[in-house]
Order: structure tokens, then C-alpha cells, then sequence
């Protein structure tokens, strides 16, 4: 709340804290609390930093990883799948995090893809 009183809710530290934050909760196994705060720092970076930077295509696969973490891997395969036709169109199939998320979509259970 300070930072963003001093530099404003959009500004690049704030962006920074909120992905730090939800990382946090990630890493103490607060999953949901974790997938509330990326999926709203998400659209704030879609608005603010636009759908194909290269920060909010990494948000996306840590949220898809999270959901593989929480074993919804039908939604993980949906937001990898996703993700992964966006990097192969903007960056091509050799990028490496097309590479990155096309072994995560590998380690899926096949009942995931359905």
C-alpha cells in the first residue's frame, strides 16, 4: 500500500511486489490465495504492459504451474496450450519458453487434454 501510495498502483515496483507476494503464497502452499493475487495481477499486466510481453506470458505459465501444482490439470493444459500458440506466434516453436512450456504440457497426465 506505501509503494503504491508513493509511486502510484501501476507502477513497476508495485507489479514487482504483487508478483512477489503471490510467490510467497505459492511457496507456503497457499494456492488459492496465490492464484487469486496472480490471476488479478494478470489482468493488471495484460492492461498495463500489454497480452504479449514477455512478463505477462511468464505470469501465465506460473499460473498454469500452479494449477498443475494444485492437480487441476485440466485447466493447466488449457492455459499452457494457450500460452504456448501465443509464444510459437510471436516468437516461434524454438523459443525457449516455448520449449519451457512444452515440457510442462508433457508432464500432463493424458486425461488433462481432453
Amino acid at each position: 500500500d506505501d509503494l503504491a501510495a508513493y509511486h502510484g498502483r501501476e507502477s513497476e515496483p508495485v507489479l514487482r511486489c504483487r508478483l512477489q507476494e503471490a510467490t510467497c503464497h505459492a511457496v507456503l502452499g497457499e494456492t488459492g490465495v496465490a492464484l487469486r493475487e496472480m490471476e488479478s495481477l494478470l489482468a493488471d499486466q495484460r492492461r498495463i504492459l500489454g497480452e504479449d510481453h514477455e512478463r505477462t506470458l511468464d505470469l501465465r505459465r506460473q499460473i498454469g504451474m500452479l494449477h498443475m501444482g494444485a492437480g487441476d490439470t485440466t485447466r493447466a493444459h488449457r492455459i499452457l496450450s494457450d500460452l504456448l500458440a501465443d509464444i510459437e506466434r510471436l516468437h516461434g516453436p524454438s523459443h525457449p519458453l516455448a520449449e519451457s512450456v512444452r515440457n510442462l504440457l508433457g508432464d500432463l497426465p493424458d486425461d488433462s487434454k481432453w
